[in-house]
């Protein structure tokens, strides 16, 4: 299955429960982010919805979820805390099961004929941020390593 882990849209004892059931297989992660994904909070457009940001979660006006303001490091650094997975099973959980469940054997690993496409996280007590894009091979966000 596919999970939002924001701890808005599924619970963080829920997140933590599936995780538990689906090891080793685990979960794919999804975020559902809206375009006020790291914006300030305030009142923001999902379509023709008006939508108001705290700055962790956007809701309609009746309080309804509108969307998520989740990027994918914070849903490897939420798995992390909610569930107690290793970086190694997050990082899976965000790319390579992903990957499997659309049948893109071309994705979500590292090995020769795979797609070039990687992210470069750096891990703190606080999770992970991401430090670069690389995408077919390219540097896209990020400074290059010496």
């Amino acid at each position: 299955p596919s999970m939002i882990v924001d701890g808005h849209h599924v619970d963080a004892a829920m997140v933590a429960a599936t995780w538990n059931a689906r090891r080793p297989h685990g979960l794919a992660l999804v975020t559902d982010a809206m375009a006020a994904m790291g914006q300030a909070a305030g009142p923001h457009q999902l379509g023709d919805t008006g939508a108001v940001s705290d700055g962790a979660v956007a809701r309609t006006a009746t309080g309804v979820l509108a969307g998520s303001l989740l990027s994918m490091d914070q849903a490897v650094s939420n798995l992390m805390r909610f569930t107690g997975a290793s970086l190694a099973e997050a990082v899976a959980a965000a790319s390579t099961i992903p990957a499997q469940l659309i049948n893109q054997a071309d994705r979500g690993h590292l090995s020769p004929g795979a797609r070039a496409d990687l992210v470069v996280l750096a891990e703190s007590s606080d999770g992970v941020s991401v430090e670069a894009t690389i995408v077919d091979g390219h540097l896209c966000h990020g400074e290059a390593s010496p």
